[in-house]
Formats: structure tokens, sequence, C-alpha cells
């Protein structure tokens, strides 16, 4: 993700908008992460017919957005700058515009399990570099490196402590923990449809369907397993955590699960 020239703390815009553009099937997606990214990236590559997954649809080859730029394919991803964001959406009116979206709470709940080394990297260096003598050793020992680290990790800060710090510190140091409203720049794009994730084996065949993509190729992506799950930390919330979490994430409450 390319990194704009706007500081922010929480709510604010360090990030340019991320679209994946499928010209075959004239959508635009603009992934969250956290929210069904990974499983949507897997969508993408089958009904385009890319076989090759050494790389991320909606990041690895991604393109700046300039005026005039032509398309790059059946499929692109680009980094538009906020100062071009009405521009671009105005360009691409024809086409559907997309995304998926997750419960705060839930999302919250999911950076703690999978991204807590990020949050550690950035606030707790003592224990990210500790955490850091784990992952080595697990690699040695023929395991999981990552799920060692995030182990190591959660057990010197626990999601209590965590979403304090989130509180502290504000959730725009990565695009990971940032506010879905502000990835999705609600309020300069208008959405023609946001699906939950929770929804999304009953609801996205028949958005595919609608958009054009074959219904053989729909059949071949279900049912839906989750690429990239989180692993259960035995994280919860108390009355204390659910008032920062709600605090923290208050406009994607009232926008997305009003």
């Amino acid at each position: 993700m390319t990194s704009a020239e706007h500081s922010a703390k929480s709510g604010g815009r360090i990030y340019d908008l991320r679209a994946v553009v499928s010209h075959r099937y004239r959508f635009v997606y603009v992934p969250v992460p956290k929210s069904g990214s990974t499983t949507m990236d897997r969508v993408l590559r089958v009904i385009h017919g890319i076989e090759d997954a050494r790389y991320r649809i909606d990041n690895d080859r991604a393109a700046h957005y300039t005026i005039g730029r032509k398309p790059g394919g059946d499929v692109e991803t680009l980094h538009v700058p906020i100062g071009y964001i009405r521009r671009f959406r105005h360009q691409l009116s024809d086409y559907t515009w997309i995304s998926v979206v997750r419960n705060p709470y839930d999302r919250l709940v999911s950076m703690y399990n999978y991204d807590v080394r990020r949050y550690a990297k950035h606030f707790d260096r003592k224990a990210y570099l500790y955490a850091g003598l784990f992952k080595r050793a697990a690699f040695v020992l023929g395991r999981d490196p990552l799920e060692a680290q995030r182990n190591t990790i959660r057990r010197r800060i626990g999601f209590d402590k965590f979403v304090r710090g989130l509180e502290k510190n504000g959730t725009d140091f990565d695009i990971h923990f940032m506010r879905q409203t502000d990835i999705l720049f609600y309020d300069l794009v208008a959405y023609d449809r946001l699906i939950d994730v929770d929804r999304l084996s009953s609801d996205l065949p028949l958005l595919l369907k609608k958009l054009g993509v074959q219904d053989d190729i729909v059949e071949r992506l279900f049912p839906l397993s989750p690429s990239n799950p989180s692993h259960p930390s035995g994280a919860s919330y108390d009355e204390a955590t659910l008032a920062l979490a709600y605090r923290l994430y208050q406009p994607d409450f009232a926008v997305l699960f009003s």
C-alpha cells in the first residue's frame, strides 16, 4: 500500500484508495483487511483465470492511477490518491462498486489473533524482538514460525492491553487496523453493494452471476473456506474493552452496522 502525505491518529487519510478493477466483468472491488480480503483474492484469481498464486492480485502488482491512464488488462489493481478519488469514481460510474465488510467487534478480535505482531513491531519492541527468538526456533524445528511469534507476543500483550494500546496510539499506523469507513473512503465513494463477511458464502454467488460470471466458474469457488483463518487466542470482551472498541470504530458501527 502506498502511503500518502496525510498525518492522522484515528480516522485520517494516510493511505490511498486501493481498488481492484475488473474490466472483464465491469466491477470495482475495494479490499478491507481482516474482512475476507484473502478469500476475495482467490475469487478474483479464479474468475479471471489467473493460475499464478505467487502474488496477490489486490496488492503485489498495483499501479498508480493517473488521469488518462489506459486499462492494464482484464483485471488490475490501482492506488488512487485522495485528490483523484471522486474523478476515478465518476470515470467508472458504470461499473458496479463492491466491498466486503465485517462487524468491528469481530474484526478487532481477528486483528489481535492474526496481526498482534504488527502492533508489537510499532509499540512494544521488546515483546516483538523477544518473540523473534521463538520464531527462529520454530523455523528450525519445522513448526509454523509466525504462529510461534504470535503466541509469544500474545502471552506478553493481552487483549485488553492491545485494545488500550490502540486507544492510546490510534489505528492509522497500519492499514490492517484502520476503520473500514476510512479504508473505503466512504464519504467520497458511493458503493453499489457491501457484503457482510458472514454472508459471503450466500450473497457472493448471486452477485457474481449478476456480474456475468459463468455458472460453472462460480460453482468452482464454493463452498468458500477461509483462506487466512485467525488462530484462536482466547481473546474476549469485557465491559471496558467493549466500550473502548466501540469508541475506536464508532464510524464503522454507525455507517456500516447501524
